[in-house]
């Protein structure tokens, strides 16, 4: 055999066992377990941002709705005034009370849905965080099953 041909394909032959090698064996634990801490600390920041979201939505979906709130009570307490109905120096008032109440409901559903579809995402995100992290522990069981048996 010719040293130079062969010297290149004896180091072709290597690294291609090499490479081989790499990609058929059983990842270590450590690969196993690397990547997995790596996601679920990167969700885990993804669940805290939601919480935070939610938290912040749900606010000001309460805030909207006291403002809400105090447009339909004076909407009741001017309806309320007389039984007959609204009086005629209060009906002016009314009227725009009211007009304000109707144009801030679709505000309050705007809000809400918001918060609604803030929930389901965070609801997708923690549910995947909690699968990884199931995943690890499920890995975590595993290695001391194994040393376990190795004792």
């Amino acid at each position: 055999m010719n040293l130079r041909v062969g010297l290149p394909v004896l180091a072709l032959v290597f690294v291609a066992a090499a490479f081989l090698y790499r990609f058929t064996r059983p990842p270590s634990f450590r690969e196993q377990v690397e990547p997995l801490v790596t996601r679920i600390a990167q969700y885990r920041v993804l669940v805290e941002g939601c919480q935070d979201a939610i938290e912040n939505n749900n606010s000001r979906l309460d805030s909207y709705d006291q403002q809400l709130d105090s447009l339909r009570s004076r909407v009741r307490t001017l309806e309320q005034m007389d039984p007959r109905g609204v009086p005629m120096d209060s009906y002016e008032t009314y009227l725009e009370t009211f007009d304000e109440y109707n144009a801030a409901v679709p505000g309050w559903t705007e809000r809400a849905d918001t918060l609604q579809a803030q929930w389901t995402r965070c609801r997708a995100v923690t549910e995947m965080h909690n699968r990884l992290a199931d995943s690890l522990r499920q890995l975590m069981a595993q290695r001391a099953a194994e040393a376990a048996r190795e004792r």
